[in-house]
């Protein structure tokens, strides 16, 4: 009985650190991925506004 619920235990941390890291892993692509974004709108804007400038 004490050995199953050992087990069982185990199984549970095992299954938490996997989905721990799921989540984090998750968040950084996230974040990555709305950088990408952020820095591809950015440098459209400047050659926008440079555009404008020299015109």
């Amino acid at each position: 009985m004490l050995q199953n619920m050992i087990n069982h235990h185990v199984t549970l941390q095992k299954i938490e650190v996997l989905f721990n890291y799921a989540i984090t892993l998750f968040a950084a692509v996230s974040l990555s991925f709305a950088a990408t974004v952020e820095g591809v709108s950015y440098g459209r804007n400047q050659t926008v506004s440079n555009a404008r400038v020299s015109n």
